[in-house]
C-alpha cells in the first residue's frame, strides 16, 4: 500500500491526536494506505487487546521509520498559525489538513495554503471561508465520532444530580466564562445542580487566563496548579464546591462514563473550526445538549437534536484576535434553557440526538479523506494558482 505520512501525533487526550488514532485504525482496518506518524505517541490508557495488536504490528514498522518515497502522500495539520509545505524532495502529494478559528487568516497563510496540492477544512465554514480567500482545492471533510464507543448508557452513580457538562480546553473561544456564569445563577435555585467539567489540556496553565477577555465572569488567577486555579475560579464566582466537579485529564475512552451521568452538555463556544468533537461525541451519547449558534457548530445543529443558543452578538475583532464570524452567547438564553432542561429530562429525544450526528463516522471521514488525496492532481509549490 501507498503511504501517508502525517504530521500530527497519535493520542487519547487532544482533537489532533483522536484524530491521529482513528486515521491509523480506519487506514488500517479498511486496507486504504499505510499511515506513518511523524509525531509522538500519547495514551493515556493501554488500548483494548484487539487494537493493542493491531498498532503493535504497526509500530513493529514505524520503528524503522520508513522513509517518504515518490509516490506517498504528506497530510501536514495545520491552524491559526500556519504550515507550509512538508519539506522534502520526493515526488509526493501534499495535503493540508486545517480546522482554524482565526478570520480572517493572514495573507502569507492563505499564500502557504494554495501551495498544497489539497486542502481539507473540518466544516463548512472553514471550507467556505478559505474558497473565498482563493483557496480554490479547499475540501469539506467534517471530523467523525465513534458511535461504537459513544452511545446512550443509563445513570449509575449520580441518579440523585442535575449534571450540567463542560468541555473542551479552557480559553475564551471555548465559553467556559459563559458557562461559569450561566451555572452560578442556576446553581443558586437548584440545590442538586451539578457542574462537571473537563477543561485539562496540555496547554492548560498557558491559555487558560485567556477567559479572563471577557467580563462575563469573575477573572481566573493564574497559576501552576490547573485544578487550583480552576477551584478558586470557581469559588470566586459563588458556585459551592460540592456543585462543582473538575475531572481533570479523561482518556478519550473513558468519556462515555462521564456521558452517562449528564443531563445536558453545555457548549456556548464562540467559535469551532471543526464541528467540535465533544460536541459530536456528547450527541452520539444521546445527550440533551445546548449549542450556539456560529461557525463551525452550525454543521452539526439540526431540527429537533440539541437547544441552540439563537442569539449570538458579533465579536469585534483585535490585531491578535481576528474574529469575524464569531459569535457572544447571551447568558440570561443559557439560563434558561438550562432551567428547560431542568423542568423536563430528555428534553431532547436520545435517538434524536444521536441520529443527527450517526453519518459523521470515522470511517466515512478517513475513506472520504483518502479518496480526496487521491482525486487531487498534483501540482508544482512554485506553480502559480
Amino acid at each position: 500500500m501507498k503511504n501517508y505520512h502525517f504530521t500530527f501525533g497519535i493520542s487519547d487526550q487532544t482533537g489532533w491526536g483522536i484524530y491521529g488514532y482513528n486515521l491509523v485504525l480506519e487506514a488500517w482496518l479498511q486496507k486504504l494506505f499505510f499511515p506513518v506518524p511523524q509525531g509522538s505517541i500519547d495514551l493515556l490508557i493501554r488500548l483494548d487487546p484487539v487494537t493493542s495488536r493491531i498498532f503493535s504490528e504497526l509500530e513493529d514498522v514505524w520503528r524503522t521509520a520508513p522513509a517518504i518515497r515518490d509516490g506517498d502522500a504528506v497530510l501536514v495539520s495545520t491552524g491559526n498559525a500556519g504550515a507550509r509545505r512538508f519539506a522534502t524532495e520526493k515526488k509526493v502529494k501534499q495535503a493540508g489538513l486545517i480546522f482554524f478559528e482565526h478570520n480572517p487568516l493572514p495573507v502569507e497563510q492563505v499564500r502557504a495554503l494554495r501551495e498544497f496540492d489539497l486542502v481539507v477544512a473540518g466544516s463548512t465554514w472553514n471550507t467556505e471561508t478559505l474558497k473565498d480567500a482563493g483557496v480554490d482545492r479547499a475540501r469539506l471533510i467534517v471530523q467523525g465520532v465513534n458511535t461504537e464507543l459513544f452511545r446512550p448508557l443509563p445513570k449509575r452513580a449520580m441518579k440523585d444530580r442535575f449534571v450540567v457538562f463542560s468541555g473542551g480546553k479552557l480559553e475564551y473561544r471555548k465559553g467556559q466564562d459563559l458557562v461559569v456564569a450561566a451555572f452560578s445563577r442556576f446553581a443558586q435555585k437548584h440545590d442538586d445542580a451539578l457542574l462537571v467539567a473537563a477543561w485539562n489540556s496540555p496547554w492548560s496553565t498557558q491559555i487558560a487566563a485567556s477567559v479572563n477577555q471577557s467580563a462575563a465572569a469573575r477573572p481566573i488567577q493564574e497559576g501552576g496548579d490547573f485544578s487550583a486555579s480552576t477551584a478558586a475560579w470557581i469559588a470566586d464566582n459563588g458556585i459551592d464546591a460540592r456543585q462543582f466537579m473538575g475531572l481533570g485529564a479523561v482518556p478519550n475512552r473513558f468519556m462515555p462514563e462521564v456521558f452517562r451521568e449528564v443531563d445536558v452538555a453545555l457548549f456556548p463556544n464562540r467559535c469551532e473550526g471543526g464541528t467540535n468533537l465533544v460536541a459530536m461525541e456528547a450527541l452520539a451519547g444521546g445527550l440533551t445538549c445546548i449549542i450556539s449558534k456560529n461557525t463551525g457548530h452550525l454543521d452539526i445543529i439540526r431540527a429537533g437534536n440539541c437547544l441552540p443558543l439563537a442569539t449570538q452578538r458579533p465579536i469585534k475583532s483585535t490585531a491578535n484576535l481576528p474574529a469575524r464570524d464569531w459569535g457572544e452567547s447571551d447568558v440570561e438564553e443559557i439560563v434558561a434553557l438550562l432551567e428547560r432542561a431542568y423542568t423536563t429530562p430528555q428534553l431532547v429525544k436520545p435517538e434524536a440526538a444521536r441520529a443527527s450526528v450517526a453519518g459523521f463516522t470515522w470511517a466515512k471521514a478517513i475513506k472520504s479523506l483518502h479518496d480526496c488525496v487521491e482525486a487531487a492532481p498534483e501540482i508544482s509549490p512554485l506553480a502559480p494558482h
